[in-house]
């Protein structure tokens, strides 16, 4: 992919994820459409059912409501001696997002996948004919309804896709989502369950706001700014409100490399990841800590560590064991499932040592918790995805 290419990509996911932010429910559309005519596409999940509560709420959007400020032109900008004063990133992959043989047919080549609230989740089908106008649905675990408008877009060489971007907000409810993108001549549909963040998290919620969630009640927490140039410029500190959360306005709108660290009295260190073009969360700091004293220690006895909290990760290819997950970090705690080669899991916690390893807590794509080594005896267990 092209810069040029990437840029349009990431301004256009922007535009989207900045309107989900702002949700309106409006009530669902009545014109009938010949069914006779319409190609029904489902996910590998299932189709939607018609069981769905289809109660409708009609509300008009809030302001945000801003707790305080930061600009890193008036906040503190001398470093902590304990604190990176430069930071490095790793290389952004480019690609396409219809990037395989044109297909004759229209097929969902992104589906939402389990994560987090206040995730960036995109259900996108591509190589659909041009100039064709979908109405993107999301329906709520408790009934509520959101639409919007879906056009599709040209990728790359006259391939067509639409894509339909949603973030579930920190105060939305558990459950199960349901995904549709349909007009008269298509529908296509997925599902995916949203749960609640286990753990302190810094959330965009937009590219001019950030929001503090599951800090400790009052606690003091220390925000760092540095800049595309991998530069530290700034910091301020901040008081948590009585739930642990608080909401801050930025100025001016950050670059897409800029990089955001917490670090509370309590919680530890928090960093700030950006939402990934195909859905989810990403870091891109090669950094496993900007505290000097941490940054250096990046193993527990054993192999350096080349995972960062967030990531999708996989389980090793190593011969054939299944590796297990634990209700601790420790050998010798609880197992309470297994995970074969290959499997893909999204890293919810830790890193922390046990036993000369490196361990974080984990949650598989069937819903699987708990605590995996990423190395043992000198062997990698877990492994980034290439």
């Amino acid at each position: 992919m092209t810069k040029r290419h990437r840029l349009r990509l990431f301004f256009m996911l922007l535009i989207t994820v900045s309107c989900s932010f702002w949700q309106t429910y409006i009530p669902e559309p009545t014109s009938s459409k010949p069914s006779s005519t319409k190609k029904t596409v489902s996910s590998s999940i299932t189709s939607v059912s018609p069981e769905v509560p289809r109660e409708i709420l009609t509300t008009t959007p809030e302001e945000i409501h801003v707790d305080d400020y930061f600009d890193p032109s008036t906040a503190n900008q001398i470093a902590p001696r304990n604190i990176l004063k430069e930071i490095s990133f790793y290389a952004q992959g480019g690609g396409v997002i219809c990037d395989k043989p044109p297909q004759a047919t229209p097929k969902i080549e992104y589906q939402p996948v389990d994560s987090e609230l206040m995730t960036l989740n995109i259900f996108v089908v591509c190589w659909l004919p041009e100039n064709q106008t979908f109405t993107g649905t999301i329906q709520y675990p408790d009934g509520r309804i959101t639409s919007q408008t879906v056009q599709t877009t040209d990728d790359y060489n006259n391939t067509y896709f639409a894509n339909l971007n949603f973030k579930a907000l920190a105060n939305d409810p558990e459950g199960l989502y349901i995904f549709i993108l349909e007009n008269e001549n298509y529908k296509f549909d997925a599902k995916a369950n949203f749960y609640k963040p286990d753990g302190p998290r810094l959330f965009y919620g937009d590219k001019k706001h950030i929001v503090f969630y599951g800090f400790a009640p009052r606690e003091s927490v220390k925000l760092f700014h540095y800049n595309d140039h991998n530069q530290f410029t700034s910091w301020q500190e901040y008081t948590m409100n009585s739930d642990g959360q608080l909401t801050i306005e930025f100025s001016p709108a950050q670059h897409d490399l800029e990089l955001f660290v917490a670090i509370g009295s309590q919680s530890g260190e928090v960093r700030l990841f950006h939402d990934d073009f195909h859905g989810g969360r990403r870091d891109w700091v090669r950094e496993q800590s900007i505290i000097i004293k941490q940054a250096k220690q990046q193993t527990c006895n054993g192999l350096q560590s080349r995972l960062s909290l967030g990531e999708r990760v996989r389980v090793a290819f190593t011969d054939g064991t299944e590796i297990r997950i634990r209700t601790k970090a420790g050998f010798t705690q609880k197992v309470n499932d297994t995970a074969p080669e290959g499997t893909l899991i999204t890293l919810i916690n830790g890193p922390k040592c046990a036993d000369d390893s490196t361990w974080w807590k984990v949650r598989t794509d069937n819903n699987q918790i708990g605590w995996m080594a990423e190395d043992q005896k000198g062997v990698y267990l877990l492994e980034p995805i290439p």
